[in-house]
């Protein structure tokens, strides 16, 4: 603890003490008042709300949890193994927080090397004596407009983690309550989703015995989406882009799920409800179709919110997909049918949403996730018999519509009719006819939300990274490849190659003839057998000046890898601490000695 006294002034008034013949005559001792009134303002300085974090630690490693990582305490696991090994390479780094960012910065010249917003921080784990390290702190933080999460591992070897964790949580804490308090909200805020009074719930869910409410959704501000995007009528008749209309289907979707909760909640009274009455409850009980269509809707709100997760402002993603596997498990828990779930096909999850699953859940959830069955973890590219498994249309129990397409002309673009349901809009997958090529769809046309495809694709086209055809309708293409575009579709384009083999391709790993800004899909990765290609595309990635691109663009995987830091020094004198810090997350990741 610092000293209170350290600001008391030599000059403050004389006292009684002064002349004393027990001290000198140049010492003025304060008056028990001066130090009272002292020790009462320090105690308030320490009460005050925090905002210096910033402390000496040692960067370990950054890990994605995917996989075999789950948690916070599988990534420790993974240092410890790392550690024994000694192929840990860290980083002394600045760990403190500037406005509403956790900051990683040099010692030296206190440049930012990362940055990741207070309200992305999702948990924090303090663990003692892993390997040598003798006190570890585990951040784990949500990524930037990707649907997974990241653990960074910390030495703390002046202060405890312990400590570090309780301050960080504390922090964390005054940024919610500063936006529960103001709102997160734009200079010019939109205007909420529109969402009938009847998808509200009555009142809050029981205490313990269900989720939260579902609340309604907002989106981000239009000016933050793409310009590619499409026009959609609103339901007041005004102009919608491709993320206003799925957020607005997302929550009536959502209000549905909850109107069947509210259901079983109702049905859920007292045990002691007198026999006049069981016939009359026993009614009240969801039948089996609408069992089913709850599960559907479960499935479409997961592809929904993994095709929107970086535009999903309020709540966020990860607020979002925990409060529906908390429905998902209270309706599971209470079905009387226990394998009704795993039955259901349709729609068949997308691969984003099957990504997020795989790189979000906790472990509880992931596991209720695994017990869902096949239906629940295979996209249409691999699930048997896909052919099969007929278009999801989504119909509510209001006879709400989702917003018709406009065309260029401002005209609305309706479907007809499915079976016996009441007239449902289609969604179109291209603003066009173009004949087939192939016999089927690109997988997944059919689970997609209701979003189209740039009228005009580019002609020709460069694929960004290798890609194996899994299936005839894939075509296999390597990185580098310049393809002609004959049909593009939602995520899949139809392509032909400089052979004349013609196939389906991830629109996501291909740029046109160029364009040097590369795809928005998944992130480059960095690995020893990295091209220079695939080196430059990492680069970009992660925000380096196109000095610096220029500069260790030329070089291959293994030997950017093996750079050292006065090497680095040297060749990018601006950025090479950087450089230096995402090199080291890279080869700690790959598992590579720090000596390689």
């Amino acid at each position: 603890m610092g000293d209170p006294f350290a600001h008391w002034s030599g000059s403050a008034a004389r006292t009684e003490y002064e002349d004393s013949p027990h001290g000198p005559a140049s010492f003025a001792r304060p008056s028990a008042k001066s130090i009272y009134n002292q020790r009462k303002d320090y105690g308030q300085t320490l009460l005050k709300p925090q905002s210096d974090f910033q402390h000496h630690v040692e960067h370990l490693l950054t890990l994605r949890l995917e996989r075999e990582l789950r948690g916070a305490e599988d990534c420790v696991g993974r240092l410890r193994e790392l550690e024994a090994q000694g192929k840990v390479w860290g980083q002394d780094v600045l760990l403190g927080v500037r406005g509403h960012e956790l900051l990683l910065s040099d010692v030296e010249s206190r440049e930012d090397l990362d940055s990741f917003p207070l309200s992305s921080i999702q948990d924090c784990l303090a663990t003692p004596d892993v390997g040598s390290y003798d006190s570890v702190l585990a951040v784990s933080v949500q990524e930037r407009g990707r649907g997974g999460s990241s653990v960074l591992l910390f030495h703390c070897h002046h202060i405890g983690a312990g400590t570090l964790k309780s301050s960080l949580e504390k922090l964390v804490r005054q940024r919610k309550e500063e936006q529960r308090q103001y709102g997160n909200v734009p200079e010019t805020p939109p205007d909420p989703p529109y969402i009938p009074v009847s998808y509200r719930a009555a009142e809050p869910w029981a205490e313990h015995s269900g989720p939260q409410s579902l609340p309604p959704i907002q989106h981000k501000p239009p000016s933050e989406y793409g310009a590619d995007q499409n026009i959609w009528m609103g339901p007041n008749g005004e102009v919608m882009s491709d993320p206003e209309r799925d957020v607005l289907v997302l929550n009536h979707v959502l209000g549905d799920m909850e109107l069947l909760v509210g259901r079983l909640r109702g049905s859920a009274g007292s045990t002691k409800t007198p026999k006049k009455k069981k016939k009359k409850k026993k009614k009240d009980l969801p039948s089996k179709a609408e069992y089913v269509d709850f599960f559907q809707k479960a499935k479409y709100a997961l592809n929904l919110l993994a095709y929107n997760w970086q535009h999903i402002r309020t709540p966020s993603g990860p607020e979002l997909l925990d409060l529906i596997f908390q429905t998902l498990t209270s309706v599971l828990e209470q079905c009387p049918h226990p394998h009704l779930a795993e039955e259901v096909e349709t729609p068949l999850l997308l691969p984003e949403a099957l990504q997020l699953l795989e790189g979000t859940l906790l472990p509880e959830q992931h596991r209720t996730w695994q017990s869902l069955g096949m239906a629940w973890h295979r996209s249409r590219a691999q699930y048997p018999n896909a052919d099969q498994v007929p278009r999801y249309v989504p119909t509510f129990s209001d006879g709400w519509l989702p917003p018709p397409m406009l065309t260029a002309d401002y005209q609305p673009v309706w479907g007809g009719c499915v079976g016996g349901h009441s007239p449902v809009p289609q969604f179109p997958t291209t603003r066009r006819s173009v004949p087939q090529v192939l016999d089927g769809n690109p997988p997944g046309y059919r689970d997609a939300p209701g979003q189209l495809p740039p009228p005009h694709p580019p002609t020709a086209v460069r694929a960004l990274y290798e890609f194996q055809g899994r299936n005839p309708q894939e075509l296999s293409v390597r990185m580098g490849d310049t393809l002609q575009v004959l049909d593009q579709q939602k995520k899949w384009w139809l392509v032909r190659s400089r052979g004349g083999q013609q196939g389906y391709v991830p629109s996501n790993i291909l740029e046109p003839v160029g364009h040097e800004d590369g795809s928005q899909g998944s992130p480059p990765t960095l690995h020893v057998g990295s091209s220079p290609a695939e080196v430059t595309a990492w680069l970009k990635d992660k925000g380096f000046s196109p000095l610096t691109v220029r500069c260790l663009g030329v070089l291959g995987g293994q030997q950017l890898l093996q750079m050292r830091a006065a090497e680095l020094r040297a060749v990018c004198p601006e950025e090479w601490r950087r450089v230096l810090f995402k090199l080291s997350s890279a080869r700690s990741a790959l598992g590579m000695d720090p000596t390689d």
